[in-house]
């Protein structure tokens, strides 16, 4: 993203009140600390103020640029390696040495990418703009302690794909055509456990097409963990059909 081009003309309140101006609709948290002012397919672009403190915990998000435009902030951050476990057939997130901490001012910018930790702190009187790329190669949220750097929890970036997963339940339960293509498109997923309850959903309504899958997916399969997964089941399925 050039942050450069992006935050041209909103560079200032006013900047950022005028185009409010011209927006017919706004999404305001409970909070009133957040203010959606533009979102897309591809993009949002978000007007944060303070108050706000470092917490307990660092995450990720989608990779944006943020502009600073009144008062000050300080950002922490950490770096984030993947890193696959359990010979492949799973992965975890951890922190890459130690945090750092930037102070920012009216005018400064800086890229924050997703395999980066980051909180906030910020003064009473600031004002910040993020630019959010909404990627969908972008899919994991990674939380970890602010002062160990280990991880709590990683779980689904988006609401949406956490959706899924209740959705793939109810696929595999149903008994309808329709709803086993879905459950085969859902198993080329690129996100990995996504793809793999899909597999488990289509084991529950066809075991001859999941030991298919799984022989096709330990080599074509786009996620790692999934061709992992499928060569280390297909001994077991193979026992199962000898």
């Amino acid at each position: 993203m050039n942050n450069e081009n992006t935050f041209e003309n909103l560079n200032s309140i006013q900047a950022v009140l005028d185009m409010l101006a011209l927006q017919s609709e706004h999404t305001f948290t409970t909070d009133k600390s957040r203010l959606v002012l533009k979102d897309s397919p591809s993009h949002r672009l978000v007007l944060y103020k303070g108050p706000s403190c470092f917490g307990a915990t660092l995450c990720n998000s989608a990779p944006h640029s943020l502009c600073v435009l009144q008062g000050a902030l300080r950002i922490k951050q950490v770096t984030l390696e993947e890193k696959l476990i359990n010979n492949g057939t799973a992965s975890i997130f951890r922190a890459c040495g130690s945090a750092t901490v930037s102070d920012l001012n009216p005018g400064d910018s800086i890229q924050v990418d997703y395999l980066q930790a980051f909180d906030y702190q910020a003064s009473k009187d600031a004002y910040w703009l993020a630019l959010y790329d909404k990627d969908v190669i972008h899919t994991k949220s990674v939380k970890l302690c602010a002062v160990t750097l280990e991880p709590i929890i990683t779980s689904l970036l988006y609401q949406n794909h956490a959706r899924l997963f209740n959705f793939i339940e109810v696929l595999a339960r149903s008994t309808c055509e329709k709803s086993f293509q879905a459950l085969l498109m859902l198993s080329a997923s690129h996100i990995d456990e996504l793809a793999w309850r899909a597999i488990e959903g289509i084991y529950l309504r066809d075991r001859y097409k999941a030991s298919q899958l799984v022989r096709e997916y330990q080599i074509s399969h786009c996620s790692e963990v999934v061709r992992n997964r499928a060569s280390a089941m297909l001994p077991s399925l193979e026992l199962m059909e000898a």
